[in-house]
């Protein structure tokens, strides 16, 4: 199980929502900017203002790094992205379990690592492990800006929220995850509180680092300001309780009315459709029935 990360310097605060791996997300995200500064050597081994010592950054991420060593066999199973691919080569020999040990041999790692994120052309092979990532949120963006400009004014949701086993003994099995988002779904639809309602779905399934799954949507209704969450969280709950999985779990819900000459509101929903997407330019998992792609569902917008 992953135990979570505590940044050294104890001024990381998420501005995250609650989803994926959320207590470490803004550790790992500094992680790949730090490994990206290695390779264009903006961040050194050796304070130039303490001779001797480590500087800051850099013993930082030997701290992250240290971590995703210890980690690396419960993650094995996602797409990493290049710079801890590349990280957990040079982190493979033995000695480097002990946090000691690589500390004490920091320079030393520092030039080998920075030697092999140049090899590898980390950079380039990293704008390419984002490139759909970029494009899923270029696509959200326009469905919002095409409903906007359309409608007006429009009930923007967004819900990340988690499979929970009734039984801790049961096994997820992902197959079975994708029918019961679907049931959720098709509830939803037919719910005659969306009667003569324009609306829309958009939802894909992701697995966090820790193990767990979790639904996401982001749902547009059409209209004046109306708050909708507590009823499709309802649904979601009953769902959850007929196909052997808690209502219990952990659930975000954001829920915003945007109207378009409210343009601080428009930018904030912008703001977070980049936001959920982040934590997949990290890592992300994909399989036969799980996807970081949005799917739409039938809407009728």
């Amino acid at each position: 199980m992953l135990q979570a990360i505590t940044p050294s310097n104890g001024q990381i605060k998420s501005s995250l929502p609650f989803f994926l791996d959320q207590s470490n997300n803004l550790v790992f995200i500094s992680s790949v900017e730090k490994l990206a500064q290695v390779e264009k050597a903006k961040l050194l081994a050796v304070d130039k203002r303490a001779p001797g010592q480590y500087s800051r950054d850099y013993y930082i991420l030997l701290q992250q790094l240290y971590w995703l060593r210890n980690h690396q066999f419960c993650i094995e199973e996602f797409k990493l992205n290049p710079y801890w691919r590349v990280a957990l080569t040079e982190l493979s020999f033995h000695r480097y379990a002990d946090f000691g040990y690589l500390c004490s041999n920091g320079v030393i790692f520092h030039e080998k690592l920075q030697q092999s994120l140049l090899k590898e052309y980390t950079a380039l092979k990293y704008d390419d492990f984002i490139k759909p990532i970029l494009e899923s949120v270029k696509q959200q963006k326009a469905v919002f800006k095409r409903y906007l400009d359309k409608h007006k004014q429009i009930n923007c949701i967004f819900m990340d929220l988690h499979f929970v086993l009734d039984n801790p003994v049961k096994m997820f099995r992902e197959e079975q995850l994708l029918k019961v988002a679907r049931k959720w779904l098709g509830r939803l639809h037919q719910s005659s509180y969306f009667d003569a309602r324009l609306t829309d779905i958009h939802w894909r399934i992701v697995k966090s680092l820790k193990g767990y799954y979790s639904v996401q949507a982001l749902i547009y209704v059409i209209g004046e300001k109306k708050e909708y969450a507590d009823l499709i969280t309802t649904e979601w709950g009953n769902v959850c309780l007929a196909n052997g999985y808690s209502n219990s779990g952990l659930n975000y819900v954001l829920e915003r009315h945007c109207y378009y000459a409210h343009t601080d509101m428009c930018s904030f929903w912008r703001k977070m459709i980049e936001d959920i997407h982040v934590p997949l330019k990290i890592y992300r998992f994909e399989s036969e029935d799980i996807s970081f792609k949005w799917k739409k569902y039938t809407g009728n917008i």
